[in-house]
């Protein structure tokens, strides 16, 4: 081994190897190429089951959301077809009101009155004034003491009872 400086170098390595009597030359072996194993995992049933589970569970998915779509699309339609029955009816109900105050209007009430009942309109000569402070007058017909007692409780029941 030669040493020079800091740096140590082993010849030997770079030598040639002799033979030893013991070892046989080995003869050259030449491997002929063999198929590329891939690096796929071997597939197992586990893992079968495993992607239909996962297909099914997507399946399902879509299955929900596009009954989900329909049950709305048919809430839809219904819901017009109620907004559609109920603007008729509105329209029909405007249509009646305004029949029910054609027939009830004053001038038909007025005609009503005149030619099948026989009225007339008011006239200054068909007024008549009543007066009633001519005086006030208090009757007695019979004095409190002429009736009898049995007529007294039986009027005293008939006053609390009506």
């Amino acid at each position: 081994m030669n040493t020079n400086g800091n740096a140590a170098y082993d010849f030997e390595r770079f030598a040639a190897k002799e033979l030893r009597p013991q070892e046989k030359p080995q003869a050259k072996i030449i491997r002929l190429p063999q198929k590329k194993q891939s690096n796929r995992p071997k597939l197992t049933i586990g893992h079968i089951l495993r992607g239909i589970a996962v297909f099914a569970v997507c399946f399902a998915l879509m299955g929900s959301l596009i009954y989900n779509q329909l049950q709305l699309n048919e809430l839809n339609t219904s819901l017009q077809t109620v907004n559609k029955q109920l603007s008729n009816a509105k329209s029909e109900q405007v249509q009646l009101q305004m029949a029910a105050e054609s027939k009830v209007s004053m001038q038909k009430v007025e005609n009503y009155a005149t030619s099948v009942l026989g009225m007339q309109k008011l006239n200054a000569n068909q007024i008549e004034y009543v007066r009633l402070s001519e005086g006030d007058k208090v009757e007695v017909v019979a004095s409190a003491s002429a009736e009898p007692v049995w007529q007294k409780i039986a009027d005293w029941f008939s006053g609390i009872f009506s």
